[in-house]
């Protein structure tokens, strides 16, 4: 990345989830800062910036979660979030970093393979559904078209054969995300 300062804020699949060594697309681009943890959402991310970025900014920070707002969980019969809290908890992250001045990004929602995830090998309590993805990342991109805000569009440079247990990317599939964030940071593609 040369002198940029890059941070990414985000799930699993920016921790490297499904890579091997979890050597994922965020550590494929050398970020300064990666705060990926398993399981995070939007809420999460937001709570987390809200700590992290007290005292120093990168220059441009990727946020990259927003598919474990679309997990369904059986024993408590309902999604982890709606689409309205995703789109509450994405324009409150944006309001957090718009003092800081740093080009923000977001990472579009990676597809899952369906067939993988009803429910998931890890947890048997844990369901993805492809269409309820979809209707969540409708609300990403609306809010980042609403905001101003470059979108990293990702989710039709993959296809099930870039998932690795349904939800998390492969090994190629990180390597097309971390082509499409160089790109896109870049300037040598356009977001979305």
């Amino acid at each position: 990345m040369g002198t940029l300062k890059v941070g990414v804020w985000g799930d699993s699949i920016a921790a490297g989830a499904g890579a091997t060594n979890s050597i994922g697309w965020a550590q494929q681009i050398n970020c300064d800062v990666v705060n990926a943890v398993h399981g995070f959402g939007l809420h999460d991310i937001r709570l987390k910036l809200l700590n992290d970025l007290q005292v120093d900014c990168p220059e441009i920070v990727i946020i990259a979660a927003g598919i474990n707002d679309a997990r369904w969980v059986q024993s408590n019969n309902e999604y982890t979030s709606t689409p309205e809290k995703v789109a509450e908890n994405l324009a409150e992250i944006l309001d957090i970093l718009e003092p800081k001045k740093c080009d923000t990004y977001v990472l579009e929602l990676t597809p899952i393979d369906e067939r993988k995830t009803t429910p998931v090998s890890w947890d048997s309590d844990r369901f993805w559904n492809s269409k309820y993805v979809n209707y969540l990342n409708e609300e990403i991109i609306r809010m980042c078209k609403k905001r101003g805000v470059p979108l990293i569009p990702v989710r039709n440079q993959l296809n099930p054969s870039h998932i690795a247990d349904g939800l998390h990317p492969n090994d190629s599939g990180h390597r097309i995300i971390a082509r499409v964030v160089l790109d896109t940071i870049s300037g040598t593609s356009s977001p979305q």
